[in-house]
């Protein structure tokens, strides 16, 4: 019999333990419990089977499952339906096939389906030679300019537009970023070139996101010329590996990451739900 129960703090090494199954796909879960302020604020729980973790649902902004077995899912899947709709429902593919079924009897039809998301990872010595890039750690003075994109991106690839929704939040959540020092932007004469930003940082991996240039500027090396830089700083850093996650059928992203070095080392399969108070966006989707 699986028992679910809410995370304790000496649970941690174990479920962590469990993790490291599969460090890139489960990079975002890793870094939520080591991330005291965060964790405090968004529950966790976990699937037992006897004393060996079986599996981890993170009920947050986005909800992540992870399980080892169908019936690790299946019993983190009765708690998921139990709580609130969901943004985002993300897991490994086996993990969120087999208990997609369930999410959309409780939730409904996702607006938005993302079958297959390959995860990327790279390592130093895997990093290839890119073009010079002017690139730099955004500063607060960049906030509206980086925030704007940011959501222009998720336009694209979401299909909602947080600018049309509360984009107070959405704002905020950069300013964290930039405040980490977590957030990198590439301008010229005032006006974004390209930006990509840290999403989560673990002893494995350190998981890069909002990889965008803006339209105008797309096919000139900016991306490429540009994530080079940021990896190859992060890289001296100290940072031991990199890693990502792309839509399977952006096809210009997962050259422009093959080329300087990365990759395949997993795959996510992802529901979304719109917010609540977001309106869709027509936008075409990236190819």
């Amino acid at each position: 019999m699986m028992d679910v129960r809410r995370i304790e703090a000496g649970d941690r090494d174990a479920v962590l333990a469990f993790l490291e199954r599969a460090p890139y796909e489960n990079a975002f879960l890793a870094w939520m419990l080591t991330s005291e302020s965060l964790v405090l604020h968004a529950p966790i729980y976990v699937a037992w089977d006897g004393k060996r973790v079986a599996g981890m649902l993170y009920l947050g902004p986005q909800i992540v499952i992870a399980g080892a077995s169908d019936a690790a899912r299946a019993a983190l899947a009765e708690l998921l339906v139990r709580s609130r709709r969901p943004s985002l429902l993300v897991g490994t593919v086996a993990d969120v096939e087999y208990i997609e079924s369930m999410a959309r009897e409780a939730f409904g039809e996702p607006p938005v389906v993302r079958a297959c998301q390959p995860v990327y990872a790279l390592t130093p010595q895997q990093l290839r030679p890119a073009p010079h890039a002017r690139v730099r750690r955004a500063e607060f003075a960049d906030l509206e300019m980086v925030a704007y994109h940011a959501a222009a991106m998720t336009a694209e690839e979401l299909g909602f537009d947080p600018r049309r929704a509360d984009f107070s939040s959405f704002r905020e959540g950069t300013r964290r970023n930039i405040e980490r020092g977590w957030s990198w932007v590439w301008t010229d004469e005032g006006q974004l070139r390209f930006k990509v930003s840290i999403g989560a940082v673990t002893a494995r991996t350190t998981q890069l996101q909002g990889v965008f240039t803006p339209p105008e500027y797309r096919g000139r090396g900016y991306a490429s010329a540009g994530l080079h830089a940021v990896c190859q700083t992060l890289f001296e850093e100290g940072h031991p590996t990199l890693s990502l996650c792309v839509n399977d059928f952006n096809h210009t992203a997962r050259r422009l990451y093959e080329r300087l070095g990365f990759t395949e080392a997993g795959a996510l399969r992802t529901l979304i739900y719109l917010p609540q108070n977001a309106r869709r966006h027509t936008a075409p989707h990236l190819t």
